[in-house]
């Protein structure tokens, strides 16, 4: 009886590329998967990429639309065609934008229940033509879930989308994988690190939001105060790679920044960091952040999206967004106080555990996507 009952979810991603709304999706997928569900995931932007390997280990079903590379009205007809295929019981959208791309093929090819979750919310607020179409479609969905109280206020004030609509899931990670370690000076040596050395870590793409530039400048502002017994990672890649590189040799500072690249070895990393930095211009609710926390390596963030809700002064530092003299001077307080570093990341693996584990997070979405 339970094979019959089986509810058919879809998670609609932008691509299988590694970043923080598709890592989301990814973890549903699974944990409605291991429910007994059926579930599948549709990226609408490319069609290959290490969150459809990661989700066909698990047996998942991933259809990719290749956007980029056909008109809009082409996407449009291929999702009309997967959602009569599949016919799913449940279109979970991730951001405004596939909502507007699925809304139409979805009601022709009669599915019944649309979700939409948004993560940020700077391209609504900037692009006026994505603004006007937002406040139109959003309203037209079943469900909308935000990922910090910031774009519930945003979306009740600003979209006019009725309180009662719109409920807030923050991100959570698995704090049993996420979880102190202890750092290794053969991990360190292989990257040339001296055991002595403050290890600062950026994780993240390197795409204009997250404003590498910013922290670069913030580094050369310490080396040239005389602060220069640390090394900074760089871990990701994206278009800013070379850009970036070309800065860090022009303004000298080769000896303290290194450029990882895209790795799968995140926790390794952590384990082996003293404080991780997020120098972003804008942010949804950062999951980076919710990972070195739960490593307990306390964090520098701006202050963008929903970092308030996370970071204070008990448990990290918050500083204004691009302002490389304020990023440097927290770098500055923190970087050689191992007394503070210490105790600032027990306060945020504390954080973590109190409320923002993954099991929380994927029972609320289950309560959204497969109770009702």
């Amino acid at each position: 009886m339970r094979e019959v009952n089986r509810k058919k979810i879809m998670e609609v991603i932008y691509a299988f590329e590694i970043g923080g709304s598709e890592r989301l999706a990814a973890a549903i997928a699974e944990k409605v998967s291991q429910l007994g569900e059926n579930v599948s995931v549709c990226a609408i932007n490319g069609e290959t990429g290490p969150i459809r390997e990661q989700l066909e280990k698990s047996n998942i079903s991933c259809y990719g639309i290749g956007g980029g590379k056909v008109s809009a009205l082409a996407v449009r007809y291929r999702l009309y065609r997967l959602f009569k295929q599949v016919k799913p019981d449940v279109l979970h959208m991730h951001h405004i934008t596939q909502l507007i791309n699925c809304y139409w093929p979805a009601k022709l090819a009669g599915v019944p229940r649309l979700v939409v979750t948004e993560h940020a919310n700077y391209s609504l607020r900037t692009v006026k033509k994505l603004n006007k179409r937002a406040k139109s479609y959003t309203k037209r969905a079943d469900a909308l879930t935000v990922v910090h109280g910031g774009l519930k206020e945003y979306f009740a004030k600003e979209m006019d989308v009725p309180e009662e609509m719109i409920t807030t899931i923050t991100n959570g990670v698995d704090t049993e994988v996420y979880t102190p370690g202890i750092p290794s000076d053969e991990f360190k040596a292989s990257m040339g690190i001296p055991g002595n050395m403050t290890v600062l870590a950026c994780i993240g793409r390197l795409v204009e939001a997250k404003d590498h530039l910013n922290l670069l400048n913030a580094v050369k502002f310490m080396v040239d105060h005389g602060h220069i017994n640390f090394r900074l990672l760089i871990v990701g890649d994206g278009l800013y790679r070379q850009r970036l590189e070309v800065c860090v040799t022009e303004q000298g500072i080769n000896d303290n920044v290194l450029f990882l690249g895209a790795r799968s070895d995140i926790v390794d990393i952590l384990h082996n960091t003293d404080i991780c930095i997020l120098s972003s211009k804008r942010e949804g609710f950062p999951m980076v952040l919710l990972e070195a926390m739960g490593c307990g390596v306390p964090c520098i963030s701006t202050q963008v999206g929903g970092v308030f809700q996370l970071i204070n002064e008990s448990n990290g530092r918050i500083v204004p967004p691009e302002n490389s003299v304020a990023l440097a001077e927290a770098m500055i307080d923190l970087y050689q106080d191992d007394k503070a570093i210490k105790e600032l990341g027990v306060a945020a693996r504390e954080t973590i555990l109190k409320g923002y584990e993954i099991e929380d997070v994927l029972d609320a979405y289950k309560q959204i996507l497969v109770d009702k």
